[in-house]
């Protein structure tokens, strides 16, 4: 039995394939390979260490210079919010600041999308239902087609720039390990399409 189809899966991979929602064979374990290749290259670099480094360090600052040092506070959505810096930071290669802009799209994409998966599930499984949340499954999916997008044309742009051998964030993980996978003429290396790499990035952490 393959994986259960949903309009998530639909929408999130753009007529693509993925690690999370494509079913088990060979193309589904040439893009693990390759996605656990890319995850190693990164964590192996001295970057992401220096990224964790100076994201924290400006988390507690940030903390002190809001909050104070003389009172109770909840740190939860400072936490939170350096988590997601580390991740968006590592993947593009950009350090991004607490304000950034496109740092506050990726943020509010993922927990709007988070907030709203019930719905989103329950019209995929009862379809019967779609009528009662249409307007939170179609901007939930809406969300998520324009999260998906963005995360896709940044790997694209990396393309465009990557040096061979030289890995500053995840997508230069991931086209080092494809070339790689490709010369060697692992199994499957035509799953290996700039499309399909590009799905992984945003759940990077998972693969």
């Amino acid at each position: 039995m393959g994986r259960i189809k949903t309009s998530f899966g639909e929408v999130l991979l753009q007529n693509g394939k993925d690690v999370v929602f494509s079913d088990h064979g060979p193309v589904w374990a040439s893009l693990r390979r390759v996605g656990h290749s890319a995850v190693r290259k990164l964590a192996a670099s001295e970057k992401l260490s220096d990224l964790v480094d100076d994201v924290v360090n400006e988390t507690v600052e940030t903390m002190i210079c809001k909050e104070g040092t003389d009172k109770p506070f909840n740190p939860k959505t400072y936490i939170y919010m350096s988590v997601f810096n580390i991740i968006a930071s590592s993947a593009f290669g950009k350090r991004y600041s607490f304000d950034d802009k496109e740092l506050k799209f990726f943020e509010e994409s993922f927990e709007y999308f988070r907030a709203n998966t019930n719905p989103l599930f329950l019209v995929d499984r009862v379809p019967i239902l779609k009528p009662f949340y249409a307007n939170i499954v179609n901007k939930t999916l809406q969300t998520v087609k324009a999260l998906s997008s963005s995360v896709k044309q940044k790997y694209l742009d990396r393309l465009k720039v990557h040096s061979k051998g030289e890995i500053h964030d995840f997508c230069d993980a991931l086209i080092e390990a494809k070339e790689e996978a490709i010369a060697d003429e692992k199994e499957s290396a035509s799953a290996l399409t700039d499309v399909n790499l590009s799905l992984p990035v945003p759940t990077q952490h998972s693969i």
